[in-house]
């Protein structure tokens, strides 16, 4: 799942928690991504029962490469 919202961590936290209620607490599985490019998952995920499923997921923009960095678990970085 992803939540794309404007860049308002308080909006996007209440999104996000949304999100989390409506997932089985035993689900480990589900990705929930947050399309920001000025938050870390900690910040997003403060409080969310999910909250080490969440990651970043933002589109760069590069003239010659279609890529996304992925942040996830506030330390890790990855582009694809």
């Amino acid at each position: 799942m992803q939540e794309c919202v404007p860049e308002n961590l308080d909006l996007k936290r209440q999104i996000l928690k949304q999100i989390d209620r409506i997932l089985d607490p035993e689900n480990t599985e589900t990705v929930i991504a947050s399309s920001t490019s000025s938050q870390l998952p900690s910040a997003l995920s403060e409080g969310m029962h999910h909250a080490s499923q969440i990651i970043v997921a933002h589109p760069v923009l590069n003239l010659k490469l279609d890529i996304a960095r992925l942040i996830y678990h506030c330390t890790h970085l990855a582009y694809i």
